[in-house]
């Protein structure tokens, strides 16, 4: 008999007594193909759809009169645009490091939020790189940024900071996207054995690429899914390291800080951790999944948010120092 109290007990719970691998697949099965929409989604929706039509009102007026409407001038080339790019693959790195990292280090807490935290980085990883296309003023010759052969000999600027970018998104895009789906692969499976409907089953069956269960799917399963965790996990690092030297690599004085890279990374896991806990506490509830997601799951993503901002106050800290340390003015050249 344990004689933790049950506080502490709930705390080391990675599932609730009775909570079995058939009643989680049941359940969340049912949520998908058998749950009607809700009232509070469609209200979600609305608002949803309301900001989308916000926002193509606004990039529609950005076309017509240019990235001035930002107010933007030399030495500040970006504005608006890099302060919204760094705010959506902040909270892209957040699910990144919950799925990929914590994976790699066999954590048991985040496989009941692995799948929230993998979605969200593909949706802020996509808002991410469109602002570095509607930056531009001539958008429609983004493609210039690739290195490809031309008539006229141009070729991106290779030492540039921003070119890194370009690269760096455009490989997060693609490995988010790729590492979500594969996980994805034996549920996808699940939801087209259980669904009762011909164009369900129809639909996941081709979205499950085939997928059986067998041994060897697993086996392979497990070696590409590992593969894709080892090289996110670092990529999270490199591609803020990347935009902290967007900052650093410019003219503004007092950015020219060798902690920026750590300085990004840290205040991405911070603004990604929270995003998740903002998702989780929601649908925990909405969607009854308090036997899955426990009260653990929340505690440790809230001690990961304290753990950042512990990280994150230390980097203030040595913004403050560092012109002291140097004997000049943060605003000297």
């Amino acid at each position: 008999m344990s004689t933790l109290p049950d506080t502490q007990r709930d705390l080391t719970r990675v599932v609730e007594p009775g909570v079995t691998a058939m009643a989680v697949t049941v359940h969340v099965s049912d949520l998908v193909l058998e749950r009607r929409t809700p009232l509070w989604w469609w209200v979600g929706f609305g608002l949803s759809f309301g900001l989308f039509v916000l926002f193509v009102v606004a990039v529609g007026w950005l076309f017509i009169r240019s990235v001035g409407i930002w107010g933007i001038n030399w030495p500040i080339a970006w504005g608006f645009a890099i302060g919204n790019y760094v705010w959506w693959v902040g909270m892209a790195s957040g699910g990144t490091l919950i799925s990929a990292l914590f994976f790699l280090t066999r954590s048991d807490w985040r496989s009941a939020t692995s799948r929230i935290a993998e979605t969200m980085t593909v949706f802020c990883v996509a808002c991410a790189g469109i602002m570095p296309i509607i930056h531009l003023g001539r958008w429609w010759y983004f493609y210039w940024l690739f290195p490809y052969p031309n008539t006229m000999a141009l070729w991106p600027q290779f030492r540039s900071p921003l070119h890194w970018d370009f690269v760096a998104i455009l490989v997060y895009v693609a490995g988010s996207a790729l590492f979500w789906y594969v996980g994805l692969l034996p549920d996808l499976a699940t939801l087209r054995d259980r669904a009762r409907r011909r164009w369900q089953r129809v639909l996941y069956g081709l979205l499950a690429l085939g997928w059986q269960g067998s041994s060897q799917h697993w086996r392979q399963f497990r070696m590409l899914y590992g593969l894709f965790a080892a090289l996110m996990a670092p990529l999270v690092c490199s591609i803020h390291s990347i935009v902290g030297l967007d900052f650093a690599g410019g003219l503004t004085p007092g950015w020219h800080e060798t902690q920026f890279p750590p300085y990004f990374v840290f205040g991405a896991a911070l603004s990604g951790f929270a995003v998740v806990l903002m998702l989780v506490i929601p649908l925990r509830r909405a969607l009854d999944l308090k036997g899955v997601i426990t009260l653990r799951h929340i505690d440790v993503l809230a001690r990961l948010m304290l753990t950042a901002s512990l990280l994150l106050s230390y980097c203030y800290l040595i913004e403050i120092f560092m012109p002291f340390y140097r004997g000049r003015s943060a605003r000297s050249p």
